[in-house]
């Protein structure tokens, strides 16, 4: 059965807009649910995709499509290019969730960065120049909030998120937590020691991880999604490009990819739209815009 490019572009948008909203693992599931999806989305989208426009060009999903956006959601973009979508309810009185959903993931590394994504993940944990590492530890502590549960991080193929669950939805609080997410827009500070520290960290991570069914999930991609390249780019990398990776090689992947046009706030909770809209622009509004057009994908 043959799907119309039009129907295909709207469930590709509608896909697009999920996983903003609800931060949806979709290349975690399994293949043969993911070669469903290919199928269903990514077929009839390659033979149309010059329509596609894509989340990387700064426009969200429903702007060039015919969707209808969730009127609770206050969809809203900075002059630096810089998006937030908000979307408030009182589900669990005093709980907010905030995400900053960085548009690079391992698709968006070069050859000889292969894992640089996820490392750079690692490396916004061990300081800024708005929170060294140690009192990154203290703000937390500060929010009620911990490693691995209440704070955390994902890098997926063409994302990388980080996270912060509060408890308590004081305006101080919050402030501080998107202060935080200021210091990985534009401040890390790339210690090489605390670099060849987490280095250690990621190689132990990689042999955690280097279980049969992991391999076959990887191996299964060249075939699954055969000719598409991001099937190449495992997030966690090669051990020998995790051993050859610099300073210099975080500051320039940064300065590609960590730009305000290729980032999204999404924050959902018992809070008021038009206050945290001001704290964004607060927090993100001096935030320089970046020289150019993002970097293309292949």
């Amino acid at each position: 059965m043959q799907i119309c490019p039009t129907i295909a572009l709207r469930r590709a948008s509608a896909l697009t807009a999920l996983r903003i909203h609800f931060h949806l693992p979709m290349l975690r599931l399994r293949p043969y649910v993911i070669a469903g999806l290919l199928l269903t989305f990514v077929t009839p989208i390659l033979a149309a995709r010059s329509a596609i426009s894509g989340p990387r060009s700064g426009q969200w999903a429903h702007e060039a499509s015919s969707l209808s956006p969730d009127p609770l959601v206050t969809w809203g973009r900075l002059d630096n290019g810089m998006r937030y979508a908000l979307r408030p309810h009182q589900g669990v009185p005093g709980r907010v969730a905030l995400r900053l959903v960085v548009l690079a993931g391992s698709m968006d590394e070069r050859p000889q960065e292969a894992g640089l994504a996820h490392f750079m993940e690692h490396m916004a944990f061990r300081g800024t120049r708005g929170f060294r590492a140690a009192e990154m530890v203290a703000l937390f502590q500060r929010l009620g909030v911990e490693y691995g549960s209440d704070v955390n991080a994902v890098t997926a193929h063409d994302y990388t998120s980080y996270m912060l669950d509060y408890r308590e939805n004081s305006a101080e609080l919050l402030r501080e937590g998107l202060k935080f997410f200021r210091g990985i827009a534009d401040g890390p500070t790339f210690d090489p020691t605390a670099i060849d520290q987490e280095r250690r960290v990621i190689m132990a991570e990689m042999r955690s991880r280097g279980g049969l069914a992991e391999q076959q999930f990887f191996d299964s991609f060249p075939i699954v999604f055969r000719g598409l390249s991001f099937a190449r780019h495992v997030p966690i990398g090669t051990e020998q490009t995790i051993n050859s990776f610099n300073r210099n090689h975080f500051v320039q992947f940064h300065q590609r990819q960590y730009r305000p046009d290729l980032m999204v706030l999404v924050a959902a909770g018992d809070f008021d739209p038009e206050a945290m809209a001001t704290l964004v622009r607060e927090g993100f509004g001096d935030l320089p815009r970046a020289a150019g057009s993002p970097p293309r994908r292949d």
